[in-house]
Formats: structure tokens, C-alpha cells, sequence
């Protein structure tokens, strides 16, 4: 076991403590303060713990992301970032310099060609922070790299049997297990650039063509993982999703204490650590308004992020990608283990640039990103969503 799993089992030791001190009328404010002292200290050993391991497997694995501590601590690093931005900006003003030109799809599965490929680096920056910014996607179980990726679905709920000693096992038949693809498919946005920004320093572009290119797709994607149609698309988490595994109001928009007790336990306990709850924020808000039996809000402070909020334990997250809480026959929030949902995102993002009229006109130059992403749900019985009802 790393030595980060270990400080990760203290921690979640840590936070069942505050949870229960949270439950209980009688705790003392410094009963809580110095559980939460405890939990701070081992998140420092454990940000300190995963930034040697990242360092270590970023030597060893060249497909790994970056972590930002790395980037800003590793001058090679910086300096392929700003030599790649370098590239682009060469790119957008009609000199290719050393960049790629795709000409054919970039894995199996994928659709589209053409533009040039991101530097290695820099690439792995822009998913790196598109991880950060899109909640769902930087929650779920990701592989960055290339071509399809196949994975096993167990579906298969048979219990296991006792044979007499000396017997002979009668057997179960065929496992339920099924096979699964995940490609990528290509997410293409289309985003106009200034001659400033073209002409600032690569240091500067660095910044603007990573939040440019996140900013522009991050919502797009967060909604194919929750809701995704699988054509040309992901498939969304809660796409055919079973109907013991949905809960449904009364009321449209009336999200209540008991539909969210009911989702939680289609979650099997031991995975609850794991889990988090994704909705919109007018559900956030309609969630705020609800009280417990004693009086207290459901929505409590995080006990190792005080800026975040946990609801019956769970950590929670807010998504565009969610409907809002007043949108009839739709999913409002969803509560997931990490390992519920499968991305398979290509290493590889490319870029096009236009220099047509329209661009021209508005003294602006068209420019293009392209990710190729796919996803799909691996496993529905870590998964719980909580529908409104038809008008």
C-alpha cells in the first residue's frame, strides 16, 4: 500500500469522527475544532505525499498529466509550455514551425481530421485543468492516452455457493459479465482570438489558450457524462439508467430529505467515502433551504475543506451539466461512486485555425479546438439519481 493510501485511510478515519460530532447536539465547538486541526495536518502530509508520488510517476510514465506543483517547480517543464505556445502562436499566424499536421483520425473510433497537434506538454496541461474545472470529469475514473479502451462490465449478482467437502461444484453457468468500448469522440468548439492575444508574450498565451480551450468545452462535456446520447457522444451516467436505481419526487423542483436518504442507499455503504452528489446550483439552493429533524441545515461544512459542503456525508459538486431543479422528467441530482463512469480521453488535443471572411471582418482570427473524449457507465449499481416528475 503507498504511503498516500495510508494517510488517506487516516483522513477518512478523521472525517467519519467529525461526521458523528456533527450528528451530535452535545458536541463542543473545540471537540470540533481539534478533530478538524487533525484533518488539516494529515491533508498536508497528504498534498506533500502525492506531490513526491506525482514527480515519481511523471518520470516514469511520459503519458502521465502534469500536476501543477510540478509545472511550477520544474523549470524543463515550464519552459516545453512556453516553447509549445510558442509553436501555436506561430501556428495561428500562417507559420507551422515544427507542429504536426494531422492528417487522419487520431485513434480508432474517432471522427474528423485536420489542424495541427498541441504539444505533448501542453496538452497535458489544458486536460489537466479541464480536470480541475469540470467536476464530473475530474471525478470519475479517467485514462488519458490512445486509441479505444476496452473494459469489463460484472453484472452478474449470483451469489456465491458452499460445496461439501469431497463434492463436486455443480456450476452457475455463464458469468454476467459483458464487454465494453470506449472511443473517442471528437468535441470541436469554435472561438475567436484577438491579434493582442495572438502577439503576448508565450507565458502569457500559456494561460489564455488553456482557459480558452476549457472555458469554451468543459460544459458541453460535463452534460455528455450525465446525459450523453452515446452517438457521436458519451454516454451519460444516467442514460438508460435502471429504474431501481431512480428516485422520484412529488413535485417538480421540490427536492425533499427522504428522496435524498432513498438515493444515498442505493449506494452500498462501504462506497460512500468514494462518492460524491452532482446537481445544478438552483437544486444546490433548493437543497440549502432543507433542515434536519433537529432544526440544522442538511448542507454542512466539509471538516477537511471548509469552502466545500458535504450533505448526509457525501461530499457534494455543482455542474452545469445537471438540468436545473425546475426541469420536468429529468435527473436532478445524482449521487456516483468514482468508479461508476469510465472516460478515455485522447493525449493528443489539435487545433485549426480559419482565416476566412467572417473572421476577417471582425479584425479577429477564427480558431478551433478539438478533444477527443469518449465515456461510459461501468458500473449502474454504484449509481442513484433523483428524477423530478412529468407535468
Amino acid at each position: 500500500m503507498k504511503k498516500s493510501d495510508i494517510i488517506k485511510a487516516s483522513i477518512e478515519k478523521f472525517r467519519a469522527d467529525a461526521q458523528s460530532l456533527l450528528d451530535n447536539p452535545n458536541t463542543t465547538k473545540e471537540q470540533f475544532d481539534e478533530i478538524t486541526n487533525k484533518i488539516s495536518l494529515e491533508e498536508t502530509k497528504l498534498k506533500l505525499q502525492l506531490k513526491n508520488e506525482d514527480a515519481e510517476r511523471e518520470a516514469l510514465n511520459e503519458n502521465s498529466l502534469p500536476v501543477e506543483n510540478t509545472i511550477l517547480n520544474n523549470k524543463e517543464i515550464k519552459n516545453e509550455l512556453f516553447e509549445q505556445a510558442l509553436d501555436v502562436q506561430n501556428y495561428i499566424l500562417g507559420n507551422p514551425n515544427n507542429m504536426q499536421v494531422v492528417q487522419n483520425s487520431l485513434s480508432t473510433g474517432t471522427e474528423g481530421s485536420g489542424g495541427v497537434a498541441v504539444g505533448a506538454t501542453l496538452s497535458k496541461e489544458i486536460i489537466r485543468t479541464l480536470k480541475e474545472r469540470a467536476n464530473a470529469y475530474g471525478f470519475f475514473s479517467g485514462r488519458v492516452g490512445e486509441g479505444n479502451l476496452e473494459t469489463i462490465i460484472i453484472s452478474d449478482e449470483t451469489p456465491a455457493e458452499w460445496v461439501a467437502e469431497g463434492e463436486t461444484p455443480v456450476g452457475q453457468g455463464d458469468p454476467k459479465t459483458s464487454k465494453i468500448v470506449i472511443k473517442q469522440h471528437r468535441l470541436y468548439k469554435e472561438i475567436e482570438l484577438t491579434q493582442q492575444l495572438i502577439n503576448s508574450s508565450s507565458e502569457e498565451f500559456v494561460n489564455t489558450i488553456v482557459d480558452i480551450v476549457v472555458d469554451a468545452i468543459k460544459d458541453t462535456l460535463e452534460k455528455a457524462i450525465f446525459v450523453g446520447t452515446g452517438v457521436g457522444q458519451p454516454t451519460g451516467i444516467i442514460t438508460g439508467l435502471d429504474t431501481k436505481r431512480k428516485v422520484e419526487l412529488g413535485t417538480v423542483g421540490e427536492i425533499t430529505l427522504e428522496a435524498l436518504k432513498v438515493a444515498k442507499y442505493k449506494i452500498p455503504q462501504a462506497d460512500w467515502n468514494e462518492c460524491s452528489w452532482f446537481m445544478d446550483t438552483t437544486t444546490l439552493l433548493a437543497v440549502d433551504n432543507l433542515k434536519d429533524s433537529t432544526g440544522r441545515p442538511l448542507l454542512q461544512p466539509d471538516p477537511s475543506q471548509p469552502t466545500k459542503q458535504i450533505l448526509l456525508g457525501i461530499k457534494i459538486s455543482t455542474t452545469n451539466g445537471m438540468p436545473e431543479a425546475t426541469q420536468a422528467s429529468s435527473a436532478i441530482a445524482v449521487i456516483a461512486h468514482k468508479n461508476a463512469y469510465q472516460t478515455n480521453t485522447q493525449k493528443t488535443i489539435t487545433l485549426d485555425v480559419y482565416n476566412d471572411s467572417t473572421y476577417k471582418k471582425k479584425g479577429v482570427v477564427g480558431f478551433a479546438s478539438n478533444i477527443y473524449v469518449d465515456g461510459k457507465c461501468k458500473n449502474a449499481n454504484k449509481v442513484a439519481a433523483i428524477f423530478n416528475p412529468a407535468v
